[in-house]
């Protein structure tokens, strides 16, 4: 019975070193990504810049949640080939609007994408080709009126 209490110790603490160093990891991740300023209808977003395959993997899914006006832009160093960008929501915590750019214009805008409830992860897709995109905060769209077609700067 000793050895028992022992091991189940041993667990314990192996487990929350592993959630620290997973907590922490994703904190020094947090403060690696280069911000920028984007600016939609005079509305400007502080947005994290995602620009290869690990951060994109990623994405939002390392946060708990946003601030008010605070985004993640994801570009694709190949602007010049536009493609059906998918954003799938595994580890998200939090609902998010999904904006499609290309060539500096919205092409697509999936509204309040539902974070992952259960084991079902959703991947999004847009109906046109983009080069990069914008996810915000849930509601960011309706409540900035921002539409297919606005002007992106970033």
């Amino acid at each position: 019975m000793k050895k028992i209490k022992i091991i189940f110790i041993i667990i314990i603490l192996i487990s929350l070193v592993w959630i620290f160093d997973l907590f922490k990891s994703n904190k020094s991740l947090e403060k690696s990504f280069e911000k920028t300023k984007i600016k939609i209808n005079n509305k400007e977003i502080n947005s994290y810049v995602v620009d290869n395959p690990i951060t994109r993997a990623k994405g939002l899914s390392i946060f708990n949640s946003l601030n008010e006006n605070e985004g993640m832009i994801f570009l694709f160093s190949d602007k010049s080939t536009p493609k059906k960008i998918g954003i799938w929501m595994q580890g998200m915590k939090f609902d998010i609007d999904i904006i499609w750019i290309r060539n500096n214009k919205i092409v697509h805008i999936e509204k309040n994408a539902p974070y992952p409830r259960n084991l079902i992860v959703k991947s999004y897709y847009p109906e046109e080709l983009a080069d990069a995109v914008l996810e915000v905060n849930s509601g960011f769209v309706d409540k900035n009126n921002i539409k297919i077609n606005d002007y992106v700067d970033y």
